[in-house]
Formats: C-alpha cells, sequence, structure tokens
C-alpha cells in the first residue's frame, strides 16, 4: 500500500485516476508489487 501512496504522490493523481492506471498499467502494477492476475485496489479501499 505504501508503493501505492508513493505512486499516487509521484504523479498527482485523485484516488479516481490512480484506480484507473493501477487496473491499465503493467509498470505501475509492477512498481506497486500487485501482480498481473489479481485485481488493483479499488477508489473506496485506498
Amino acid at each position: 500500500m505504501l508503493r501505492v501512496l508513493i505512486l499516487k504522490q509521484m504523479q498527482n493523481f485523485s484516488y479516481e485516476e490512480l484506480e484507473f492506471h493501477l487496473a491499465d498499467s503493467t509498470t505501475y502494477r509492477a512498481f506497486c508489487r500487485l501482480g498481473i492476475v489479481v485485481a488493483g485496489p479499488s477508489k473506496s479501499t485506498m
């Protein structure tokens, strides 16, 4: 979760934008160590 919050601050994303980019980008998912198959966290979870 810490990496997700770091990504949010670095890219200045809203929680909704962050949810979209984590679902869409394999690079962001790799940085946050989420895996390819596992669904990313929703904006309400973050």
